[in-house]
């Protein structure tokens, strides 16, 4: 008997929030979110990140932990402290292995 054919999976929905200081990042990331039908806005740093928060309502924001100006663990620190971001769903990212960077995201 042939496979089954596998059932069409529905489009995912949410608005992504994107934050990554360097740039091929963000574009990779957001291209493979927006295939999967997603919005995605993006920010370069934790400061842009948290103008945006401040402009629009997001579901998720994927977070990279090193960047300029405001890293991803102080930006992290901001949302939990904000009543309108502190219940936000965040992803970490980062290229860091040590154990003590992700001990501080969790």
């Amino acid at each position: 008997m042939p496979e089954p054919l596998p059932l069409p999976r529905p489009p995912l929905q949410g608005r992504i929030l994107v934050v990554d200081d360097l740039e091929t990042n963000r574009e990779a990331m957001t291209r493979l979110l927006l295939r999967e039908g997603l919005a995605v806005e993006s920010a370069g740093d934790g400061q842009e990140a948290l103008e945006k928060l401040e402009a629009g309502a997001f579901d998720v924001v994927l977070l990279d932990v090193m960047m300029p100006r405001l890293d991803g663990l102080q930006t992290l620190e901001a949302l939990r402290s904000r009543e309108a971001t502190a219940e936000l769903p965040v992803i970490m990212l980062s290229a860091l292995q040590e154990s003590r960077s992700v001990r501080e995201c969790l």
